[in-house]
């Protein structure tokens, strides 16, 4: 379990979920030492990022693994990307989770976390799909989330998606006035709206777009004057549990 990023990462979430977080301390500190021993970050990287994943999220828990992160960043791995992006993600969630959310100083926190790791990896596609996150949904700039996202806006980009890329680059797209383009990729993803319903059915074995997905295209679409497809995209998000986002 110490020794492997993937067992310490489960182990670890599933001790939080299941209530013996008082264990946590002990396991970490062992997980620290065989880190130390073999001069690599990755198992105490998967440890810290099984205690940020658990569910569900509190303030306190996104703070404490930012700041340990933080702490190896600073001190035995600065070049280290897994510990940098640990720290970003951990930021990110901070902010989101901090009541009032995205306060603008831990928003900027999140933001300067995920530029040291463009820093290291300038064509990040995670990086570069939370910054544009970042700038186009709380601090609501579309042109600087299309020059944050651009790894994502290429064409050979588009194909290879995963559904919360495309919600962004659709809206990106939607927001810089490339209407077209925005219904062209979130159509890829969210497929017809019978498709998305079918989907959706919790016995059905296709995947199924999320509703922030839908509600990107029926933005979409209304920016098209399209209302009917609008309206039958807002009701196929309608029957899909949502986040706050969504719901927004």
């Amino acid at each position: 379990l110490v020794r492997d990023p993937r067992l310490a990462q489960a182990y670890v979430r599933a001790m939080t979920e299941s209530g013996k977080e008082v264990l946590l301390p002990d396991f970490l500190a062992a997980v620290d030492a065989v880190a130390a021993k073999s001069g690599s970050p990755g198992p105490l990287v998967g440890a810290l990022r099984g205690w940020l994943e658990a569910t569900p999220t509190t303030p306190a828990r996104a703070e404490a693994v930012a700041e340990q992160a933080d702490g190896l960043a600073r001190g035995r791995w600065p070049d280290a990307v897994d510990v940098l992006r640990l720290v970003a993600d951990a930021r990110y969630k901070a902010a989101e989770v901090t009541p009032p959310e995205w306060e603008p100083v831990r928003t900027e926190r999140a933001v300067q976390a995920y530029d040291r790791v463009r820093a290291k990896l300038p064509d990040d596609k995670e990086a570069a799909t939370a910054l544009g996150w970042l700038s186009l949904f709380v601090q609501k700039n579309p042109n600087q989330a299309a020059t944050l996202a651009a790894p994502l806006l290429t064409p050979e980009a588009e194909a290879g998606l995963s559904y919360r890329q495309a919600e962004l680059v659709g809206a990106i797209h939607r927001a810089t006035g490339r209407v077209d383009d925005a219904v062209r990729v979130l159509e890829r993803v969210c497929g017809t709206p019978a498709d998305a319903e079918l989907a959706a059915q919790p016995t059905s074995p296709l995947p199924a777009a999320p509703a922030g997905c839908h509600v990107q295209l029926a933005r979409a679409y209304l920016a098209r004057r399209d209302h009917a497809a609008a309206y039958a995209r807002l009701r196929v998000a309608q029957r899909m549990p949502r986040t706050p986002h969504e719901q927004a």
